[in-house]
């Protein structure tokens, strides 16, 4: 039993001091509609492409590089379902649910304006920080909204922190309860 002890309290230790550890991501603002289910993304587009528009640039990429790093990274981080996020959905992908992200947002965009009219929105070059704002959209209708920050920024779409940015993002935007809707109480 001492033994025992002497693995587990250690562990134990360490586990509480990584939790602690101080995040570099900011959650500014998050939102959900009532019509929001924590099973909305794996019904709709579970072994699907979910389209996902990218707005804005950063690491010196052009347009199309960054929308397909950023997709790419999303689609490995994500915890939940098998889908693929992508700015080319093949004809399988949902004709009405879709992803909007814009990097450091030039204006403070709405969750309404990314959904209803995600070409009005630009994204600025890369600044100290990494801000992100995006809409899960069920057509021109917003079902979930978060704005986040990453605190000092990242060198490039394979820097780990930019990596873990984007899998709590994903986490946090795609919230598995929404206590608005009774479906998921």
């Amino acid at each position: 039993m001492r033994i025992l002890q002497r693995c587990v309290w250690p562990v134990v230790g360490l586990a509480l001091l990584a939790g602690c550890a101080q995040s570099n991501t900011n959650y500014e603002r998050r939102w959900m509609a009532g019509a929001y289910s924590g099973t909305d993304l794996e019904a709709r587009s579970g072994g699907k492409d979910l389209r996902t528009t990218v707005v804005g640039t950063l690491f010196e990429m052009d347009q199309a590089a960054f929308s397909q790093a950023i997709t790419d990274t999303m689609t490995r981080n994500m915890t939940r379902g098998d889908i693929t996020f992508t700015s080319t959905p093949g004809p399988d992908a949902s004709p009405i649910r879709s992803v909007v992200m814009v990097f450091n947002p030039t204006t403070d965009v709405t969750r309404e304006e990314l959904c209803r009219s995600p070409e009005s929105v630009s994204g600025g070059g890369p600044g100290e920080d990494i801000v992100l704002a995006s809409s899960y959209c069920g057509g021109d209708e917003p079902l979930t909204f978060l704005r986040a920050r990453l605190n000092g920024g990242a060198s490039g779409v394979d820097d780990p922190a930019f990596e873990q940015f984007i899998r709590g993002y994903l986490i946090a935007l795609f919230p598995l309860l929404n206590p608005k809707n009774p479906l998921d109480q």
